[in-house]
């Protein structure tokens, strides 16, 4: 939806809904790591005098999926790879919180 400019005002909104998905060796479906799911997007502004502009953009998405780490592989070679080893029968079965809200300014022209 966009709202043109009205009293030097304006604004653009859109929602997309999507899914990401792959099969493995087994054929079961399983989130790709792009799988955030939906992705909302609000942009909106002011015009000013001399050519000033004011835009904020709002950005609000599902949670992305990641694999856990397996707690006891990593715990038995943490000095042999010093990192974390994935859980790999787990792929991609937790998600991130949805609380990464993304506030940016867009910019003042002069």
């Amino acid at each position: 939806m966009q709202q043109k400019l009205q009293y030097k005002f304006y604004g653009l909104l859109s929602l997309t809904y999507y899914k990401s998905e792959f099969q493995d060796i087994e054929k079961t479906f399983i989130s790709s790591s792009w799988d955030n799911q939906f992705i909302l997007n609000l942009t909106a502004g002011k015009k000013f005098k001399r050519n000033i502009e004011l835009g904020l953009k709002f950005r609000y998405s599902g949670g992305s999926p990641y694999t856990p780490i397996d707690l006891v592989q990593t715990s038995q070679f943490w000095y042999t790879y010093f990192r974390g080893i994935p859980d790999y029968s787990r792929l991609n079965a937790l998600r991130l919180r949805v609380d990464n809200i993304e506030l940016t300014e867009k910019s003042l022209n002069n």
